[in-house]
């Protein structure tokens, strides 16, 4: 509840409201690509416990105030398929929501901008930078520079989303453990 009013405040303080709904539903859609038209897709709001908070600020080497994330879970025939995970991170003016879609092993599948903001830098939706993310999990670099070529012409923009990826899959390796529960 505190981290998503914090985004909500940010997005009115960077004069942008995407409403909830219309972000779901663009992700849900992008999920079926991925998982297939039958899939069920169910968000859950993961409270983190006082123990993997510790360990998201260790493996984050910062303070987080991260409660909550909200978890879109896939399932086809009551079999889970995989995870979404939609996330904002700052553009040069204006928030970038995307969302990193996560197989069961803890593997990206893909990155999907679901909305960019900006006049510049776009070229972080196309399939040559999104692609780069494939296969990557926690113990991967995820790091422009290294393992993820950032984009010219869109630097803030690339490495904001690349900063998200990393930080979205050091969420899930943490929380994984308990989603087999």
């Amino acid at each position: 509840m505190k981290f998503s009013i914090q985004i909500f405040l940010a997005f009115l303080a960077w004069g942008v409201v995407y409403p909830q709904a219309k972000l779901f539903d663009k992700a849900a859609a992008s999920l079926k690509t991925y998982f297939g038209d039958s899939v069920e897709v169910v968000s859950h709001v993961f409270r983190f416990s006082e123990e993997e908070k510790l360990k998201l600020q260790q493996v984050q080497k910062s303070k987080t105030n991260i409660d909550t994330i909200n978890l879109l879970i896939c399932t086809s025939a009551g079999i889970r398929l995989g995870y979404g995970v939609v996330d904002n991170v700052k553009g040069k003016s204006q928030p970038i929501s995307y969302l990193t879609v996560i197989d069961t092993l803890g593997d990206v599948v893909d990155v999907n901008i679901l909305v960019y903001r900006e006049s510049h830098g776009g070229e972080v939706q196309n399939e040559s930078f999104r692609r780069q993310f494939r296969g990557k999990n926690y113990r991967s670099k995820i790091e422009i520079g290294k393992d993820i070529k950032g984009i010219s012409g869109a630097t803030i923009s690339s490495r904001s989303v690349t900063d998200g990826v990393k930080k979205i899959m050091s969420i899930f390796e943490i929380i994984k453990p308990s989603l087999s529960k």
